[in-house]
């Protein structure tokens, strides 16, 4: 099941790959992701990203507000997983690689200009929490994106966020 799953999701980011198009500069190698709830929020918007996940408790029957930062116009994917980084893996130019089985829930292309500096677009999505989920249910989000590796080439690739664990708390 998990090499079918890691098979599907290169499929995916290969065809959203597929789709890229010139887009303006950001910071080479990086994207932003956070996701904000009743509880607070986590992720990393603007800055550099460190070997982890980023806890967030939320709440039955909340809607969770995602913010994806990158350049305006590329193609990102959001996966979910059900297991933290273990170990985590920090790769120059990618990211945070993360275990565990991985699916993809929702998929788009970088459509709104983005007012903060270092990024070119954001794009927003949100997610229901079901009331039915159980307290002490966890998942992994993270977002992969086509991104601008180097400000000395226009060369793109596949580039994951920092993770974010959301757990039911309330």
């Amino acid at each position: 099941m998990k090499t079918v799953l890691q098979s599907l999701t290169l499929c995916a980011i290969a065809g959203a790959l597929a789709a890229q198009t010139d887009n303006p500069p950001v910071i080479p190698g990086k994207i932003g992701f956070a996701v904000a709830g009743v509880q607070g929020s986590a992720g990393i918007i603007c800055s550099g990203y460190r070997c982890g996940v980023y806890p967030l408790g939320i709440t039955r029957g909340e809607t969770l507000a995602l913010s994806i930062r990158t350049q305006l116009r590329s193609p990102w994917l959001l996966l979910v997983g059900i297991q933290p980084l273990v170990p985590c893996q920090t790769i120059p130019g990618i990211g945070n690689l993360w275990a565990g089985p991985t699916l993809i829930v929702a998929a788009g292309t970088v459509t709104a200009q983005d007012n903060i500096r270092c990024w070119g677009g954001k794009q927003s999505s949100s997610i229901p929490v079901p009331k039915t989920v159980p307290l002490k249910a966890s998942v992994v989000f993270q977002v992969v994106a086509d991104v601008q590796i180097s400000f000395s080439s226009p060369a793109k690739a596949p580039v994951f966020s920092a993770p974010v664990q959301v757990t039911v708390t309330r």
